[in-house]
């Protein structure tokens, strides 16, 4: 009998504590910090399409690129992008960042970056990184778009058609004193005063 009361009474609090249920098995997440959702990001539209989508089997093509491995890509680039979110407002309301026609990203010529080379270096990363962004994100879209139609791969003038479509829509959303490139080699900023060139 002794053997056993040394065994039960140490084990005696966790028994009392599992009988009243304050031990869980299914925790909870804390909510995240302000600088975790910006790393993390909020895919908005991209996380449900990217959460609806279906993985492809095989493809038609075998050059084409596994809708998946697009996919990843596509999430981990819009991830950069709601990182680098900050920069580019901030870039572009100094006037040193402008949209292209194409949809791009371009730099411009600005007093920041004429003053401090730290700045010149910051543009230039900026304007990389959002448009290897944009890039994997519109070939991910033009895949996506052809899923639905029931086709494996986009046709030769859809991803034209995609940036296209982006283009004017980010040319549409640029806030008051930012550029935008109305012609080629011509800027103004979305008020319609020509920007220096």
């Amino acid at each position: 009998m002794p053997r056993l009361y040394f065994v039960a009474v140490p084990l005696m609090p966790l028994l009392l504590l599992a009988a009243t249920g304050c031990i869980r098995v299914a925790g909870s997440v804390a909510k995240p910090t302000a600088l975790e959702r910006q790393l993390l990001g909020e895919y908005e539209q991209l996380d449900d399409e990217l959460i609806w989508a279906s993985s492809v089997r095989g493809t038609a093509d075998p050059l084409a690129p596994s809708f998946d491995v697009l996919k990843a890509q596509a999430v981990e680039q819009r991830g950069l992008q709601r990182f680098n979110e900050d920069d580019v407002v901030e870039l572009k309301k100094e006037r040193c960042l402008a949209e292209s026609l194409e949809g791009t990203l371009v730099s411009r010529p600005c007093p920041l970056v004429q003053a401090d080379q730290a700045i010149s270096t910051r543009v230039e990363r900026v304007v990389r990184e959002e448009n290897k962004a944009r890039s994997t994100i519109l070939l991910w879209a033009a895949y996506e778009l052809a899923r639905k139609e029931g086709r494996s791969t986009p046709g030769p003038k859809e991803l034209d058609e995609i940036k296209k479509a982006y283009a004017r829509l980010l040319r549409a959303a640029a806030q008051p004193g930012q550029l935008a490139e109305v012609a080629p080699g011509e800027y103004r900023d979305v008020e319609g005063v020509a920007a220096p060139k």
